[in-house]
């Protein structure tokens, strides 16, 4: 099993808690889940974070805030958005201010969030 955390940032716990669910079964990395953008950076301080998922919106600061912070504090962390906003548009503006990927949101979309997370690592 590779080592390292997928990171999840979504302030809905029980989405948050079904992704946990998902993506653990789907992915060879532990996965954790948190509430906010404060409580993603001091988990991205601890270390070992290998992929960021993030929510577009978030308590505090936005998901692309939380983008451009994490470009700059930890370029070689990759993000993926997992988001239910507009997914053309929006996934091209992520892609474009540095996310990996862009997922729409939907209970039916953990197996393109799996493979996002994948593809994104393997950069």
């Amino acid at each position: 099993m590779p080592s390292g955390t997928v990171l999840y940032v979504d302030d809905d716990r029980d989405f948050a808690d079904l992704v946990d669910l998902r993506l653990t079964r789907e992915l060879d990395y532990d996965v954790e889940s948190v509430r906010s953008a404060d409580a993603a950076f001091e988990r991205l301080a601890e270390g070992d974070v290998v992929c960021l998922v993030l929510d577009y919106r978030l308590p505090g600061m936005s998901g692309p805030e939380v983008l451009e912070a994490v470009t700059e504090r930890y370029p070689d962390v990759p993000v993926v958005f997992f988001s239910g906003m507009d997914a053309e548009e929006t996934a091209a503006e992520m892609r474009e201010a540095g996310a990996s990927a862009f997922v729409q949101k939907d209970v039916g979309s953990f197996d393109a969030l799996a493979d996002a997370v994948r593809d994104a690592v393997a950069e």
